[in-house]
């Protein structure tokens, strides 16, 4: 990170790297290893990085960044969502209780007792850093994720029966399209749901790793059902435009009118309760439910504007300008094999196993550097997708002469706290006592 950004003559002081006067960058250097896994960073300019909460006078505040050229304040808001992140790190280092192995009081301190719990070894933090909302409010809008997507997914089933009778009563093509866009979006809905309540439903002995594959693996299929759709449409619609004008039909503009304010009503009131439960939520990133929610309504009503606006516009004048309807419905098929072919595409990478993105190799890096102050150094950090989440893979240093007791009781509670973040499906973390690890460990084909 640099300073490359200058107001008024004045240099601002946000980036992580310096230069110096020949304008040749010059980086920081680790300087020590503190207690409970500190790690002390001097940046060129002197000042001294210990934790993640240092890093905060290095956040370009939302007035500068709005004065700033659209590519210069990109790299800001990157480089502040980088420290927001390190931020939740050290949080979840400080909440999750998984570091030292001590024996219970009152019971044999032998090795061999099964009575052994985890403490966290790291100080708490101090009244000024702990989050300001509580637990009841966190808890409140928790539970109003819920009910967004309940009552998303009802309104998505009422408007599909009364979209479907209207397809049936007008003939539309149009609309037909619009309305298989909102079933097949209420079906991948109920995969989803059934899905994860196959996950829960743990085996440990037929599937040991889990059933998280299940999901991608669900909107696949799901994929094919709705390249199909779409392709139905795309063909009837070309058939149409091939016979030419058929006898107009008898449309109620006063039928349709009601449907479109029913359907743009409904849609909107989801749309602004996602974006208002989103705001007030901690999982504000592209992947909240709600977001999704919120963007996959916004789309409806962009089919559902098309798909009534194209059948209206067919029946005016008897019929005149009858193409409208099945050139909308051929747009909007391609719109749909489009959009579901990219999800398609995606996931089959996640069922692959494409590296995950750089910004969380970072944040378990720096989880695994401020874990144990035990731990000299991070080898090597994987994170590969595995179904919707993550599979992580940690190489740590430790000192060579630490016993084996030891030893374990930091890589299993490093395990403890990786696995505690929601990303993360599994995670394995591998102690050596040498660096520069091979990296073709695995027998890899």
């Amino acid at each position: 990170m640099r300073r490359r950004w200058s107001a008024a003559g004045d240099d601002l002081e946000y980036g992580l790297l310096a230069e110096d006067k020949a304008g040749a960058s010059t980086e920081g250097q680790v300087l020590d290893r503190q207690g409970f896994g500190a790690v002390l960073y001097r940046l060129p300019d002197g000042k001294v990085i210990r934790t993640a909460h240092d890093l905060l006078p290095y956040r370009v505040s939302h007035a500068d960044l709005r004065r700033m050229k659209p590519a210069l304040a990109a790299f800001y808001a990157d480089q502040n969502a980088q420290i927001d992140d390190l931020l939740t790190m050290e949080r979840h280092i400080h909440n999750v209780t998984a570091d030292v192995r001590r024996p219970v009081a009152g019971t044999e301190s032998d090795i061999s007792s099964d009575a052994l719990f985890y403490h966290n070894a790291i100080l708490p933090l101090s009244n000024e850093e702990s989050p300001e909302r509580s637990r009841q409010t966190e808890a409140f809008w928790d539970r109003q994720v819920v009910y967004a997507i309940t009552s998303g997914t009802c309104i998505n089933l009422g408007l599909a029966l009364l979209n479907i009778y209207l397809a049936y009563q007008t003939g539309s093509l149009s609309v037909a399209a619009s309305t298989a866009d909102t079933i097949l979006d209420l079906l991948t809905t109920t995969i989803l749901n059934v899905s994860a309540w196959m996950r829960r439903q743990r085996d440990p002995y037929n599937y040991p790793l889990g059933k998280t594959r299940l999901e991608p693996i669900g909107i696949l299929l799901f994929a094919v059902v709705m390249g199909l759709a779409a392709l139905s449409i795309f063909g009837e619609s070309v058939q149409r435009l091939i016979e030419g004008p058929a006898a107009p039909t008898a449309l109620s503009m006063g039928l349709l009118l009601v449907a479109y304010i029913i359907n743009a009503a409904c849609k909107v009131v989801v749309i602004a309760y996602c974006t208002v439960v989103t705001r007030n939520t901690s999982s504000s990133s592209s992947s909240s439910p709600c977001k999704i929610l919120a963007k996959e309504q916004s789309f409806d009503l962009l089919t559902y504007t098309c798909g009534f606006g194209a059948a209206s516009l067919a029946s005016v004048g008897n019929g005149v300008i009858w193409f409208i309807d099945p050139v909308v419905a051929i747009l909007l098929s391609i719109y749909i094999a489009t959009s579901w072919m990219s999800d398609a595409r995606e996931h089959i990478c996640r069922l692959v196993g494409k590296t995950a993105d750089s910004r969380f190799i970072a944040q378990f890096t720096y989880l695994a550097l401020r874990h144990d102050s035990r731990i000299c150094w991070v080898d090597d950090v994987k994170a590969v997708h595995f179904g919707e989440n993550l599979m992580v893979e940690v190489h740590i240093g430790l000192p060579a002469d630490m016993p084996l007791r030891d030893s374990h009781d930091v890589g299993e509670s490093l395990q403890i706290k990786l696995e505690g973040l929601e990303i993360v499906e599994i995670a394995h973390v591998h102690t050596d006592y040498m660096y520069c690890h091979p990296w073709k460990e695995h027998n890899v084909q």
